[in-house]
């Protein structure tokens, strides 16, 4: 009776310990929060935010691209610093599929640069990236990441117009 009690014992504690690290895995994984499809249809970037923040008081970001196939899986070209907690992000793509844009709102911008990567809509420049190259530009408070500016992108075509902003600061 007593080895039985054990064994029972050693069940329960084994499906707590599954669950505990089934639960795990879904609150500390990632999820998707804006994605966008090359022109071609032949790549897809993501940008994924952590389910869980600590006390919501900053937050993290990845961003991932893929080769749209059966096998392909994604690779994180970019990792955010800290970043603030509500920001509005989207992805522009350009018109030749090989160069993509983050811009968004409320992300931590250095306060030097903001003239030259301030657009008509509000958002700023955040992320360029060149799929060919596989090079990136952040306007973020990494140290590893290069600056860039609205004119060393102003010979891309994109699917949409950027134009910068009229005001000044």
């Amino acid at each position: 009776m007593e080895k039985s009690n054990r064994m029972f014992k050693k069940l329960i504690a084994t499906v707590i310990v599954i669950g505990l690290l089934v639960i795990g895995i879904k609150v500390f994984s990632w999820k998707i929060t804006e994605r966008k499809t090359s022109p071609d249809k032949n790549f897809e970037v993501v940008l994924m935010d952590a389910r869980f923040r600590i006390l919501f008081s900053d937050r993290n970001f990845q961003v991932k691209v893929k080769k749209l196939g059966w096998f392909d899986s994604y690779k994180t070209v970019f990792v955010s610093p800290d970043e603030n907690a509500f920001a509005q992000e989207r992805f522009i793509w350009s018109k030749d599929n090989t160069k993509f844009l983050l811009v968004a709102k409320n992300l931590i911008i250095p306060s030097d640069n903001k003239e030259n990567i301030l657009l008509n809509t509000g958002e700023y420049l955040y992320l360029f990236y060149d799929l060919s190259s596989n090079q990136k530009w952040c306007n973020c408070n990494s140290s590893l990441d290069k600056s860039f500016t609205f004119n060393d992108i102003s010979n891309i075509e994109f699917l949409e117009s950027l134009h910068l902003s009229k005001n000044s600061f």
